[in-house]
């Protein structure tokens, strides 16, 4: 079994037992402690999730799902920093 296939497994279990919105927050959380472990073997700050930047980003996710399009920038021309001042985000 390839990585993406274990990885693939792991998500649709916790789809099935949480749902997909408990289990994108289980995942974003196990990703996030992952990345942290290693940059603590390397004496990094560990990063920490902005709720605003977050919420721009599974929004903006969606739009290019809703519109096939696969680019920073929208289809209007507002790139990510854009969104994010929109959004509140200093």
């Amino acid at each position: 079994m390839t990585k993406k296939e274990v990885l693939q497994s792991f998500c649709n279990v916790l789809i099935e037992k949480y749902g997909k919105e408990k289990a994108t927050e289980l995942i974003i959380y196990y990703m996030i402690e992952e990345i942290n472990s290693i940059r603590q073997e390397h004496r990094l700050q560990p990063l920490k999730v902005d709720p605003i930047l977050a919420k721009v980003a599974e929004d903006y996710a969606q739009y290019l799902a809703d519109n096939n399009h696969y680019s920073h920038k929208d289809l209007q021309g507002k790139t990510p920093t854009d969104r994010a001042k929109k959004a509140g985000y200093k």
